[in-house]
């Protein structure tokens, strides 16, 4: 599948790894990787995010805050209220 022009890459890296598949997009004239994933799926997914809004998954721009809610959202999709008595 291509991609649009500025858009970035996902591509797998040689060898055993633990996370073979690397996003890249160039930022300021420069290629940076974005991260390492498990699976293709999860790399593009994560593009796709990343071009949707890169201040929200760029690091020197994101507060703990945010990033606890992310985390949050993905670590705890039902919280329910406890039983009490």
């Amino acid at each position: 599948m291509k991609l649009p022009n500025g858009f970035g890459t996902v591509y797998k890296l040689s060898g055993n790894r633990r996370r073979p598949y690397a996003v890249k997009k160039t930022i300021q004239g420069k290629q940076k990787y974005l991260g390492y994933f498990e699976t293709f799926e999860d790399a593009m997914a994560f593009l796709v995010d990343y071009n949707r809004d890169p201040a929200l998954l760029s690091p020197s721009k994101t507060t703990f805050a945010e990033v606890y809610a992310l985390w949050k959202a993905k670590h705890f999709p039902e919280i329910r209220p406890s039983q009490l008595p």
